[in-house]
């Protein structure tokens, strides 16, 4: 076989290689797509962008997809960020900024006003905390609990429930809490990422604090069937955890920014949205993720000059 023809069938080799590959995702995206549509799930997404090229002010709007369907725009006055669905996908709860929590009704597009920073402030007074506890504190990571009778935020180093029966309740006072927290086992423990790379189990029955697990970053909230998601903080790996049985299973290897992750509450799909930072803007990837056969297809990508502030599934 001359040096030509050697040459020849190596690059029909990697062309029929990469063909064979190309077939491979497109096959995988579709079933995935299928299966999604199948479940009747859909997600939801903030994006800002500039409606007008002449005006540089960004705009915030609210999409929904739903799996076999066209996207569909949901709302463009607010500014959502940091945002989760209720069970039935009719309401999201929702920072507005970095300054209120609120609730909006998808199908009457009506916004309820819950809480803001000045109201929290002000609660943290009565309750005897002098000011430089809360000086500096970010609104972070609204959500429900209680059967959605209650939603909670994370106030700075406070967690803090509010009813429209009860009015604001201090859940639970934290140290070294960074932005993350999810409800489990019934909503009577609180896993709360900390700095050092920790993950602690708050039991609010006890209210005694453990350490969880070591060594982690960002986590999504926790299904139903006690599991959730992490990353490493040593390397790009995606981990599943098994809060029951104490294991781990290895997800995804990969990622470059810093990760969001939202699960769906039996457990099944995972909706991670990850990043490749520049300066100070970042382009935005979607991917959805089948956490019991590892397959993975990619959604949305967005270019660096549109910011994504929230996802979830609806």
């Amino acid at each position: 076989m001359t040096k030509n023809n050697i040459k020849k069938y190596i690059l029909i080799s990697i062309v029929l290689f990469l063909s064979i590959m190309f077939i491979v995702r497109r096959i995988n995206n579709y079933v995935m797509k299928k299966e999604l549509a199948e479940q009747n799930l859909s997600i939801i997404w903030a994006q800002q962008e500039a409606l007008n090229p002449e005006n540089k002010w960004m705009t915030t709007l609210l999409y929904r997809w739903e799996f076999g369907k066209e996207e569909e725009l949901l709302e463009d006055r607010y500014v959502f960020r940091d945002f989760i669905c209720n069970g039935d996908g009719t309401r999201l709860l929702s920072l507005i900024r970095y300054n209120e929590v609120v609730e909006y009704n998808i199908e009457t597009k009506e916004l309820d006003h819950i809480v803001n920073t000045k109201q929290l402030d002000a609660f943290l007074r009565e309750k005897g905390y002098q000011e430089e506890y809360y000086d500096d504190a970010c609104l972070s990571c609204p959500r429900y609990y209680d059967n959605e009778n209650k939603i909670s935020v994370m106030y700075g180093d406070f967690i803090i429930g509010y009813s429209r029966q009860e009015g604001l309740e201090l859940i639970y006072v934290l140290g070294n809490a960074r932005d993350t927290y999810s409800w489990a086992a019934g909503d009577s423990v609180l896993l709360v990422n900390q700095y050092g790379g920790r993950i602690s189990s708050c039991d609010l029955d006890t209210r005694k604090r453990r350490d969880l697990l070591y060594k982690a970053g960002p986590f999504s909230q926790v299904a139903e069937n006690n599991t959730f998601v992490l990353r490493s903080q040593k390397e790009p790996i995606t981990w599943l955890y098994d809060m029951d049985s104490n294991r781990f299973k290895k997800i995804l290897k990969g990622g470059i920014g810093y990760p969001e992750y939202k699960i769906t509450s039996d457990g099944r799909y995972l909706l991670w949205r990850d990043n490749i930072p520049v300066m100070s803007q970042e382009m935005d990837f979607l991917y959805i993720v089948d956490l019991e056969s590892g397959r993975k297809v990619r959604l949305k990508k967005w270019g660096f000059d549109v910011p994504v502030s929230g996802m979830t599934w609806s």
